[in-house]
C-alpha cells in the first residue's frame, strides 16, 4: 500500500527477526507509527529499519550485527500496522545514502 514506507511481510507474532546484511545498529526506539524499531546502517550507505517489534530487542546502539543475526522478534507494537489491520507483520524499510526510501525488493531476495 502507498500509505507507509517500506514493505510489510506477513510474519507470525514472536518470530525472530534477522539482520538482512551486516552493519551497525544506529538507533533503537519506539514510536506510535513504527512501534518498537531498530535501524541498522550498512557499509554501502544503506540503512535498514525493522519496525513493529516486541519491546525486548536483542541489540543496542553501537552493536555490530552480521547477516542473519537475530536482532529482535515480531511484536504488535505499532499503532498503525496493527494485527487487526495487517495481521502480524514486519515492516522493513530501506533508505539509501541520501535518506531516500528505496524498494527493499530491489536489494534483497525474500
Amino acid at each position: 500500500s502507498d500509505f507507509h514506507k517500506g514493505m510489510d511481510f506477513a510474519v507470525p507474532f514472536g518470530t525472530p527477526i534477522t539482520a538482512v546484511m551486516p552493519g551497525t545498529v544506529i538507533e533503537t526506539g519506539e514510536s506510535d507509527s513504527y512501534g518498537n524499531y531498530i535501524v541498522v546502517a550498512h557499509a554501502n550507505g544503506l540503512k535498514t529499519k525493522y519496525a513493529n517489534l516486541d519491546p525486548e530487542v536483542y541489540v543496542s546502539e553501537g552493536d555490530m550485527v552480521t547477516e542473519g543475526q537475530e536482532i529482535g522478534i515480531i511484536g504488535n507494537s505499532s499503532l498503525v500496522f496493527t494485527s487487526d489491520i495487517c495481521g502480524d507483520v514486519l515492516n522493513l524499510q530501506v533508505e539509501d545514502a541520501n535518506g531516500k526510501s528505496v524498494d527493499p525488493s530491489s536489494y534483497f531476495n525474500f
